[in-house]
């Protein structure tokens, strides 16, 4: 609909103008449908929703040769059932100053959360559909991150092989979980996650830094802080364990 009032300009385009004005709206154009650019698809939808009264009138219309765009009232409920929380993690992760690696697991968590609660809800069918492919996707992802080289710089390499489930992070994405101030081990108890899957991970963890535990280091002037000015009780509160 978009690209045939573009394209139409001494008849379509004036009525989609006038359509706009008397319904005392802005006069705007539908966002193009881009499949190479992100949330195309929800951006037009979203104003094709808030100009409905608009878009059902140039539809309706035959003398404008618009009407296969013509949406049906069960076509428009689908049209409200398309969500934003895609567009919200999109968005979240183009920001330079903000996105980390450790924002990926509660990301994902926040979207499976969703998909797990949908069946729940009075979904279109065509939605639903969708969805179960997008869950698809979140999964295969998920199972992808150990073989990320982000992933394993953050915390070396390791041979651990682990089956991936829907709710069960790879353990070298969870690390970065971990070593976070604000999530560490607390959040992973937090979400209820399988206890083995904890207790690997800090294991892992531990198996890494031991290393630098017997590495020569200035003497500290107060015993019980490091050499760092760290007090040494908060070093022990490196996982908040559970």
């Amino acid at each position: 609909l978009s690209f045939a009032i573009i394209h139409s300009t001494t008849i379509a385009l004036p009525a989609w103008c006038e359509a706009c004005t008397t319904h005392g709206l802005n006069v705007r154009l539908l966002p193009r449908d881009v499949a190479t650019r992100w949330n195309s698809t929800y951006d037009m939808m979203k104003v094709a929703r808030e100009y409905t009264a608009v878009v059902d009138e140039i539809t309706g219309n035959k003398s404008l040769n618009l009407r296969k765009f013509e949406l049906s009232d069960k076509q428009w409920d689908i049209v409200d059932d398309l969500l934003h929380i895609f567009k919200s993690a999109t968005l979240l992760f183009s920001r330079d100053n903000i996105s980390t690696i450790a924002q990926v697991i509660p990301m994902m968590d926040v979207i499976d959360d969703f998909f797990t609660e949908t069946p729940t809800r009075m979904l279109h069918p065509a939605v639903k559909s969708a969805l179960t492919l997008a869950q698809a996707t979140l999964n295969k992802y998920y199972s992808r991150t150990d073989d990320s080289n982000v992933y394993r710089i953050a915390m070396s390499t390791s041979s651990l092989s682990l089956t991936i489930s829907v709710l069960t992070p790879p353990v070298l994405t969870m690390f970065n979980v971990v070593l976070h101030p604000n999530f560490k081990l607390e959040y992973f108890c937090k979400r209820g996650w399988d206890q083995v899957w904890i207790n690997t991970a800090e294991e892992i963890l531990r198996e890494e830094f031991k290393p630098y535990v017997d590495m020569d280091a200035p003497a500290p002037e107060d015993p019980k802080v490091c050499a760092h000015g760290v007090d040494i009780g908060y070093c022990y509160n490196l996982f908040i364990l559970c």
